[in-house]
């Protein structure tokens, strides 16, 4: 049983090397968090470790990949729901997954979450924008859509560090009334 790759052990020694990285995360940056960071805080060796991961970015990215699967599905955008409505779920799902999403957010342009994430909501955006201010130059619009991602990225990170009591619905209030609505 000991060599099976999924076993009760794998997966509780996989999940404390996990919780000690992310206890890492809310304390330090990514750069500077060693293998043997989360070893101390995990208390496992570095072999163990090194049975599971090459180094702390693989487990970053083995993290956000298990994000991945569990948001995308959440934040499906329907073609006739609203940016608002929809940044709203997106905000509750990125507070529930504090601290990694303070540092996805820090480091949006590295985030294949991010990325994904923007990507599901991007044609709508696009579409709503067009209309709101009365253009259709793709150029132009692409613009108003990186003004979106960078300003709604950079209220959820200020938001999550400093946890000041401000609720999910509140943030996502003040973040509706900038966003373009349909008229």
């Amino acid at each position: 049983m000991a060599g099976i790759k999924n076993n009760r052990r794998t997966i509780y020694t996989k999940k404390i090397i996990k919780e000690a990285f992310l206890e890492l995360l809310s304390e330090k940056e990514l750069q500077k968090i060693t293998v043997t960071d989360i070893c101390k805080r995990a208390d496992v060796n570095r072999g163990t470790f090194y049975n599971y991961y090459t180094d702390t970015i693989d487990l970053f990215h083995q993290i956000e990949a298990q994000l991945i699967e569990k948001i995308l599905p959440l934040i499906k955008i329907d073609s006739d729901e609203e940016l608002a409505s929809w940044l709203s779920r997106l905000i509750t799902i990125l507070k529930e997954a504090q601290p990694l999403s303070s540092i996805l957010t820090r480091n949006y342009q590295n985030s294949h979450l991010i990325k994904a994430i923007f990507q599901e909501v991007h044609e709508v955006a696009i579409e709503s924008f067009g209309t709101r201010y009365h253009e259709d130059d793709p150029r132009l619009l692409e613009y108003y859509f990186t003004y979106f991602v960078r300003g709604v990225l950079g209220t959820v990170e200020e938001w999550l560090i400093n946890d000041d009591g401000t609720s999910a619905d509140d943030l996502s209030r003040v973040l509706a009334q900038v966003l373009p609505s349909e008229e």
